[in-house]
C-alpha cells in the first residue's frame, strides 16, 4: 500500500517540479539568483548527467542496501 501512494506522490512531483532552479516559474530572478547561490557555495553543482563507476560500485556494495533489499522482497 506505502509502494501504491509514494507513486501517486511521486509521479506528479517529477512532471511538476523544474530540473533546474533557473527553469522554475514559481520563482522570481532574485530567488533564482539565491538558489544557485547556494547551490555554488555547497559545491553541491546543478548538472551531472554520469554516474561513475565508484559510485555504482559502492551503493551496489553497501551492506544497508543489500540488507534493506532482502527485507523487502520477504
Amino acid at each position: 500500500m506505502s509502494g501504491i501512494i509514494a507513486l501517486l506522490f511521486a509521479i506528479p512531483t517529477m512532471l511538476i517540479l523544474p530540473s533546474h532552479p533557473t527553469t522554475a516559474k514559481f520563482l522570481n530572478d532574485e530567488q533564482k539568483y539565491l538558489a544557485l547561490e547556494r547551490i555554488r557555495l555547497n559545491n553541491t553543482g546543478t548538472q551531472n548527467t554520469r554516474m561513475s563507476f565508484v559510485i555504482r560500485t559502492c551503493d551496489s556494495a553497501d551492506r544497508q542496501t543489500l540488507t534493506g533489499a532482502r527485507f523487502e522482497n520477504a
